[in-house]
Parts: structure tokens; sequence; C-alpha cells
């Protein structure tokens, strides 16, 4: 994934937000001339903020050469929510775009805790998830990145207002957000089959194949059978969410029935895919071809670059803290899925499946 950093009209909309939420100002904004010099940004940048503001219904214009109002909802002001994530596992916490997420939510003064156990530590177990939430009650919940329908459907249900974050979340009456790889996942696949690749494999985690195949494994499903590859378990094989599972799937993979191209979900199982594979002595892309269907900033300094599907991270952390704000302002919790848009990234690790003529 890559990490871009928010415009400076963005940035400072943030802020401006954070301090009217804590109520800095309580009528009006300073003027556009005072708030250059108190906060050293140009005019410009800070029309562009106001703007944001003002298309949000916070601030509310009064005409030229007068001060913005403030317009904040009456619970606005005094609404600080106890937010609790539940992460799908603990190095969640460390990723960019979680990291900036809970920065904001914290400059808009919300308490702020991750649950002391990872969806995967608690076996994506609904009823450890229950007893877990009776114990340590918030006001609305994260849930993800990444989690399995059947705990999705369990916040789903609950009146505390909850927001998934990526996720088998189609089909769930749950507020979302997340990539669309529908379109990247065909193409890539796409571009398997013009190289002469017939033997491709999907591994991904045993949440997205169970009881039935995710929306984007069931893509690559039917993209495979577009191009008249009879698709089954070969494609999508069954494995344990274990790191010994992992291995022993790859390992079984090539007993037999090699595949000449591997679709890896995460960043971590493409380089424990790779090394494993170097150690049966296998070349990328020569004897195999591999593609990472995430992204992560360390891919920009391999060589060659690593095939991938990218997607940009900034609108998925928009959108979950305007979720928080509605919610903070009381309204009700919209059960709305939001896709953001995500492509394929041809690298150095794809070629001509071996043997192809």
């Amino acid at each position: 994934m890559d990490f871009e950093i928010l415009s400076p009209s963005e940035q400072l909309a943030e802020f401006l937000r954070g301090q009217l939420y804590q109520g800095t100002w309580t009528e009006a904004l300073p003027g556009t001339p005072t708030l250059a010099a108190e906060l050293g940004v140009d005019r410009k940048t800070i029309m562009a903020a106001y703007n944001i503001l003002e298309d949000e219904g916070i601030l509310k214009s009064q005409g030229a050469g007068r001060p913005r109002r403030i317009n904040l909802p009456s619970r606005s002001v005094h609404s600080r929510l106890n937010i609790q994530m539940f992460p799908y596992e603990d190095s969640d916490m460390q990723r960019d775009f979680v990291l900036q997420m809970i920065h904001e939510i914290k400059i808009a003064s919300h308490q702020f805790t991750t649950a002391e156990k990872s969806l995967v530590d608690m076996g994506m177990d609904v009823n450890r998830v229950a007893r877990y939430v009776s114990r340590n009650k918030a006001d609305a919940y994260l849930v993800g990145p990444a989690a399995s329908r059947e705990v999705l459907e369990w916040f789903a249900a609950k009146e505390q207002p909850t927001f998934a974050i990526f996720g088998r979340r189609r089909q769930v009456s749950i507020a979302s957000v997340g990539p669309n790889k529908e379109l990247a996942i065909r193409k890539a696949v796409s571009r398997l089959v013009e190289l002469g690749h017939q033997r491709i494999v999907y591994l991904a985690r045993e949440e997205r194949r169970k009881p039935n195949p995710g929306y984007i494994e069931q893509c690559y499903l039917d993209e495979l059978q577009c191009h008249g590859i009879s698709a089954g378990s070969y494609n999508l094989p069954d494995w344990k969410d274990t790191p010994a599972s992992f291995h022993e799937c790859i390992a079984s993979l090539f007993r037999h029935t090699p595949p000449t191209a591997i679709i890896l979900d995460e960043s971590q199982f493409y380089i424990a895919a790779q090394q494993q594979l170097s150690q049966m002595g296998l070349v990328v892309p020569r004897d195999v071809s591999l593609i990472c269907s995430d992204a992560q900033p360390l891919f920009d300094w391999c060589q060659p670059a690593i095939s991938h599907i990218r997607w940009d991270a900034q609108p998925v952390i928009r959108e979950t803290l305007r979720w928080i704000r509605r919610v903070a302002q009381g309204k009700k919790d919209l059960r709305k899925a939001v896709y953001t848009p995500s492509e394929f990234v041809e690298g150095g690790t794809i070629g001509p499946a071996a043997g192809a003529t």
C-alpha cells in the first residue's frame, strides 16, 4: 500500500475541525489574515480548508469580508466518543494508514483503545468477541482491517455503531470502507493468461475462502473460467492460517502439478513464499510468476519491482473519520458501504510461463 499524506488544505481542515470540536472558537472563525499570521499558512491554503469545512456544513459563509460562522450541531462540541478498534492482527496497528487514522481520531479528542487481542488471536470466534465486548463497552467500534463475515454480521446486529474497514462486508448491513479490487484482480489474471499461464494459484486466508469464496476470490475464479481455465480447489487451495500450514501448502503445490503463477493475498505471504521458493531452487519469474494482491512501501525498494494491486489509503482514512464525525454529532449510523478504486501494477515478478511458446 502506498502511503500518501493529506494535501496542505486537507491537513489544515483536519486541524481546524479538531479545534472546532474542542471549542477553541465558539461563534465564528478568525478572519483569513489573522489565521494566516497565527498558523504561518498562506491565505490560499486557508481558503481551501474553509471550503472543505463549508462543504461539510461545519462552517457557514456570511458574505465577503465577514468571518465564517461556526455551525456545529448542538451535541457535537460535547460528544466525545469512546472508540474501540478490533484489528485483524496485531501488526495492523503499525500500518501507516492506521497510525494516521488513530492520530486524527485523537486530534478530534475522542478516546481510542485497541482490543487486547486481535481477531486472529480470538480465532475469529464470534462468541469470544461477544464476551470481550460485554466486558469492554465502547460508544463505537472499528473492525478491521479485515474480518470474517460472521464477525461483521454480529457487530452489525449490535445497537452500538460499528464501522468495518475492509473484510467480508458485502451483503452485510454495516457501514464500511475498502478498496474494490475486482477490476484489478481480473486484469492481473488476464495478463498472466496473455503470458501463457494456465496453472494459476491464489493463496488467500481461510476466512476469505470459507464457507465460500469471498467476492474478490470469486472474481478471480470467474476470470479463470472466462479464459477457458477450469477453476477448482487447485486454484484456491485450502490451508490453515498458520506459517506451518502455509509453507506446507506451497510445498505440496510443487510436488505434482507445479503452478506457473501464484497470487498472494498479503505482503507477508508474498515475502514468505518468495523465500521458500528460493530455498527450493526456483527463480522468480523464470520458474514461477508472483503477484501480491496488496502493496507495501517496502515494495518500492525491491528489484525487480513486485507486481501488485495498489490502492490509495487516503479515501479510506477520510471515510472512516467522516463516519466518526457523524456518529459524534448524534446522527444515525448510516449502513453504507464505500468502495474505493484500485489498480494492477505490473512489475518484474511476472513473465512468460515456463515452457510456453
